[in-house]
């Protein structure tokens, strides 16, 4: 449906950043919608949108710092006059108007939508833009999603959710922002795990099976460790995890490749070290 009152779009869903305006933090804040669609075919998502979506006034060459240069292949003479707000970028996909990355950007890739912001307070224009576009995925548009909000400044997450009808509630003005917040706090908890015994990563990583119960499929602790975390759905994991140490272990931390194995094994997991004991 071709979409002529940006107004009415923006209107009917509050701005997607509204929780973590409710303390002080200079960002930058991301929403991160996660999706399965190739970085291609997210690309040609948005380039439908843009050009056969959107009204065609208020339209204008992005040239601002030699974006035409830097388009990527999608990127053809109709598609380079993008709505005011996002053109272009190398680094980031697509960036505010004017190259302006303190107010906004999206990035597009393998799995990932990703809505980004820092400090600066964004213009009606660019809520109205990303108010569509969140607007084509509540629809369903990119099929079934999970999402995180996630606070740069502060590495902390502020709202997450597993499924479209997650997201609506979220995004919809109706929905009661106090009820949210109880339930994100409930969702992204602290897990605290006493691994001060341990007397390396492998052992650390068996005092962590073992605090969240664990199903033991594979001999080597960190590598079963690593298929519960990437093969669990992500309602079904602790979001939030700080382990005590020794604080012997606090040494060879840095050195150690075992440590990032278990960081990596999912993205959407926030751990933290101490060696205290």
């Amino acid at each position: 449906m071709l979409v002529t009152d940006l107004a009415q779009a923006s209107q009917s869903q509050r701005d997607w950043d509204w929780i973590w305006r409710e303390h002080p933090s200079l960002g930058p804040i991301y929403l991160k919608i996660f999706v399965d669609r190739t970085s291609s075919e997210l690309k040609e998502w948005f380039a439908n949108i843009i050009t056969t979506r959107l009204p065609q006034d208020n339209f204008y060459p992005c040239l601002d710092n030699n974006q035409y240069a830097i388009a990527d292949d999608l990127q053809t003479e109709r598609q380079g006059r993008l709505y005011q707000v996002y053109c272009p970028d190398k680094d980031y996909g697509y960036v505010a108007k004017s190259g302006d990355t303190s107010t906004g950007w999206i990035l597009l890739s393998d799995g990932l939508f990703c809505l980004g912001r820092n400090y600066h307070t964004p213009n009606f224009d660019q809520q109205s833009i990303d108010a569509m576009l969140l607007a084509a995925i509540m629809a369903g548009e990119l099929g079934e999603i999970s999402w995180d909000l996630f606070d740069g400044d502060y590495v902390y997450f502020e709202a997450t959710g597993d499924g479209l009808e997650s997201m609506r509630n979220y995004l919809d003005s109706n929905s009661d922002p106090d009820r949210l917040r109880q339930e994100f706090s409930r969702m992204l908890f602290v897990n605290d795990v006493d691994a001060s015994s341990a007397n390396n990563a492998q052992e650390a990583a068996a005092l962590i099976t073992h605090h969240f119960q664990v199903p033991i499929t594979k001999s080597e602790a960190i590598a079963n460790l690593e298929a519960w975390l990437g093969t669990t759905a992500i309602s079904q994991l602790p979001r939030y995890v700080t382990v005590k140490l020794p604080r012997r272990l606090g040494n060879t931390y840095s050195e150690d490749l075992d440590y990032p194995r278990i960081i990596a094994a999912n993205s959407r997991i926030l751990w933290r070290w101490s060696f205290n004991g």
